[in-house]
This record gives C-alpha cells, sequence and structure tokens, in this order.
C-alpha cells in the first residue's frame, strides 16, 4: 500500500548506542552469489562493523565485528562480484581517520571469529594510510594537525623543479611531491588551528596555492581571506596577510581570524616580485614582496561577482582579472587603475582566462554557458591551450584558437565529474 512495516530489528547485545552525528550508522545488504545465494546485512555501530546473516532469527549472533579502536567507519559500500571471483575485493570502509580500507567480504567472514576482532582479511588494500589526523588518525596526521575533510582544492608545479607539485585541501593541509620518486617531500597545515568540531575547514580551509616563477616560494589562499606564505620547499611559514575582508578578532583571550570573503585566485609577478590576490570580495589586492614581506601597494575595484582568473603581462605593468559573469578588466600597475588602452598586442606570462580573442574558439556550439568550461590553462610555450568543462572533458587546443570550432584533441569523460582545474608543467607540454 505504499507504506513501510519493521520487517527486523537488531539490538547490541550491551543495549542502544548513543547516537554520534559524525559516525551515524550506515546500512548494506549485501548478496554473495554462489550455489545458494547469501544475504549479509552491514552497518556501523560505535568502532565496530557488523556483519549479520539478513536471513538468520533477529536474535542470532553476528557473523563478524570488524572493530577499529581509535576511530569508527563512516561509509562503506559492497559491489556485486560474479561467482567464478569468490574472494575478490568487493567491500569498502571508509573511517574517519581518513583511512579507506578494500577487502574481501567473503574472507571478512571466512577468517573471522564470531567475536569482536581487528584483523582484516588477507590481501585487503589500504590507502590514504596517513589518515586524516582527526577522530583517530595516524601519528604522522596527528603531528600536522590535519582534519577529516581531506578534499583537494587545487594543484600547481614548481616552475623550477619540473616534477616537484603541490596541492591544498578543504582541510587545510598543503603537501608537496616529487612525482618523479611518488614520494612526499613536504606537509604542513596553514589554517592555524581546528574548528570546534575538530575540523579545519571550519576556520575557511585552504582554496587555491600558486608558486612564485622562481620556484622559491608558495602561496596559499584560505577560504577565510587570509594569504599565506611559505617556503616552496619546507613549506615553512614566510609571511600571512588578511586579504579578502576578515580580520583579527579576540575570542576568549586568544586571537583568532575572522571569516573575510574567500580567496579564489592568486597569481605572482613573472619575476616573483608581486602577488595578485583576488576572491569573493570582487577585489583585485596587489602586494609587493619587500625582504620577505608582502606590503598591500593597491586594491583594484570594478567586478560584479567573484573573480576566477589573474594573468600579469610579462613586464608585470599590466594584470589582468576575469570574474565568474565573463567580466574581463585589465590593470596598470602599480596605480591600480583600469587599463583604458588597447591590451591587443600585450604579451602575457600566462592566460587562465576563459574570454578573450586568443581563446575564442574553445566555445562549442550548445555549450557556451558561463559553467561549461570551468578551467583553462596555455602552454609555457604558448602552442597549445587545455581546458576542463561540466562534462568531465578534457580538451588540447591549439593557441590561440579564434576559429568557431577550431579542432581539438577531446579526452571525453576524462573524469567523472566536473573537471576545476587544469594546469601545464613549466617546461613541458604536460598537463
Amino acid at each position: 500500500d505504499g507504506r513501510y512495516a519493521l520487517a527486523k530489528e537488531w539490538t547490541p547485545p550491551s543495549g542502544p548506542v548513543p547516537f554520534n552525528p559524525e559516525g551515524s550508522t550506515r546500512v548494506t545488504l549485501a548478496t554473495l552469489p554462489g550455489v545458494k545465494q547469501h544475504r549479509c546485512l552491514l552497518f556501523n555501530v560505535g568502532d565496530a562493523l557488523v556483519v549479520r546473516n539478513y536471513d538468520a532469527a533477529s536474535t542470532s549472533e553476528p557473523i563478524r565485528i570488524l572493530c577499529f579502536p581509535g576511530t569508527f567507519v563512516t561509509c562503506h559500500a559492497h559491489r556485486p562480484c560474479p561467482a567464478s571471483s569468490p574472494d575478490a575485493r568487493d567491500l569498502l570502509l571508509g573511517l574517519a581517520n581518513g583511512e579507506v580500507h578494500c577487502v574481501s567480504l567473503r574472507g571478512l567472514i571466512r577468517e573471522g571469529g564470531r567475536g569482536p576482532s581487528r584483523t582484516l582479511p588477507s590481501g585487503s588494500l589500504k590507502f590514504n594510510s596517513d589518515g586524516g589526523g582527526g577522530c583517530g588518525g595516524s601519528a604522522v596526521a596527528k603531528s600536522a594537525h590535519l582534519a577529516n575533510a581531506p578534499r583537494c582544492n587545487d594543484v600547481a608545479w614548481n616552475p623550477k623543479a619540473p616534477s616537484v607539485c603541490a596541492t591544498v585541501g578543504a582541510d587545510g593541509c598543503v603537501k608537496v611531491f616529487d612525482a618523479a620518486s611518488r614520494s612526499q617531500l613536504a606537509v604542513a597545515n596553514v589554517t592555524g588551528g581546528i574548528g570546534p568540531s575538530g575540523r579545519a575547514h571550519e576556520y575557511g580551509g585552504a582554496k587555491r596555492l600558486h608558486f612564485s616563477p622562481d620556484g622559491k616560494l608558495l602561496a596559499v589562499g584560505l577560504g577565510d581571506g587570509r594569504v599565506k606564505v611559505l617556503d616552496a620547499r619546507t613549506l615553512a611559514f614566510v609571511t600571512e596577510a588578511q586579504a579578502c575582508g576578515g580580520g583579527i578578532d579576540r575570542v576568549a583571550g586568544d586571537l583568532v581570524s575572522a571569516k573575510g570573503a574567500r580567496v579564489s585566485c592568486l597569481a605572482f609577478s613573472p619575476d616573483s616580485t608581486l602577488l595578485a590576490v583576488a576572491g569573493a570580495d570582487r577585489l583585485v589586492h596587489v602586494y609587493a614582496n619587500v625582504d620577505g614581506k608582502f606590503t598591500s601597494i593597491t586594491t583594484c575595484a570594478g567586478h560584479s561577482t567573484t573573480i576566477n582568473s589573474l594573468d600579469w603581462s610579462r613586464d608585470a605593468r599590466i594584470l589582468r582579472s576575469t570574474c565568474q559573469n565573463m567580466e574581463s578588466l585589465c590593470w596598470n600597475v602599480p596605480s591600480g587603475k583600469p587599463r583604458g588602452a588597447d591590451v591587443r598586442d600585450v604579451r602575457w606570462h600566462t592566460h587562465t582566462a576563459l574570454v578573450g580573442f586568443p581563446v575564442m574558439g574553445m566555445w562549442e556550439d550548445g555549450h557556451g554557458a558561463a559553467s561549461d568550461i570551468n578551467t583553462a590553462d596555455r602552454s609555457r610555450g604558448g602552442a597549445h591551450l587545455a581546458t576542463g568543462d561540466d562534462r568531465g572533458d578534457v580538451r588540447l587546443l591549439h593557441y590561440p584558437c579564434v576559429a568557431k570550432g577550431a579542432p581539438c584533441r577531446r579526452h571525453s569523460r576524462a573524469h567523472s565529474s566536473h573537471v576545476r582545474c587544469v594546469l601545464y608543467k613549466s617546461v613541458s607540454p604536460i598537463a
């Protein structure tokens, strides 16, 4: 009759467990193929994952109780596997400390006893072993004060070290990697604190990062309007500025950053002496590097919505900004005044703007909305352009591409969802 009736219920032997909003129960009904299909009910409670025989009486004992002391299961998913692969890794377990385990459900049932156990079946895989710091993360993660919000927000290549790249996440964690050796070189948390419920992103998280052209500095833009400049090799703190609104408040005797408008883009000038920062406050802030300290020299106002790209001219005298309304404005530096002169012959150090004569051919018929293409980057040699869009496609085009329907090499569905950032390495055609 379109209504649901209670079919089965289980209560832990020790009685009901207090509700935990961070680890609320997820339930999965898994079917194991075979001569006789076997149905299992999986659910997390406390620090344990419980596996029960779905078709057995509700008073029966669990088949397996897998415990994760110090953390807890936040999510799990089972994928049916054919009977010809009975021991395939078919169960994913996500933990509050950021770890992800891929295990065989049959192996979990077969190798465990009836009581609680910490033992995973042989052949299990573990990803993100450093975890997320909060809620039982590893010692490495805890030492960096990482939080359990590991979404990656931006990536960047070091222009002077071709194999070195950096990532930044919503947890406020900046990591530097060597892609050649597949090793992590440095890690630092830049949010400056953990929020009341243990999350760094309550203080804004980290949104964008950019290496200086000389490869010595790394600028990180935060969600609360702050910008932090770090040593590009060690991630040691160099200086900090409150760019997009915000300020400093005193809370319970401690100085904390008041939330400002998020930083959405930043860019060093070609000679590494200037840093432009822009965001949701619709302003462009320009800082000068004076003996390692960045001092504000001008603010440019004129956009109607959030600014999403910044490009310097090669002589660092002109700055171009583009916002989400597809307004492209050019500014004289250091005066900060709008540039009224023609910019057709300006030689740009980078091109990340989604509008302009050199890139007008990248827009396709039927996909002309401002949100369809999210990101673009010109190769450092100036011959190619890469784009990423809402369909998950990555396209490679010649630069400039001015003809309607410009030819491209398309990597269809390169990603399963929106492509937010494409970036060329500084000294190669690799994106």
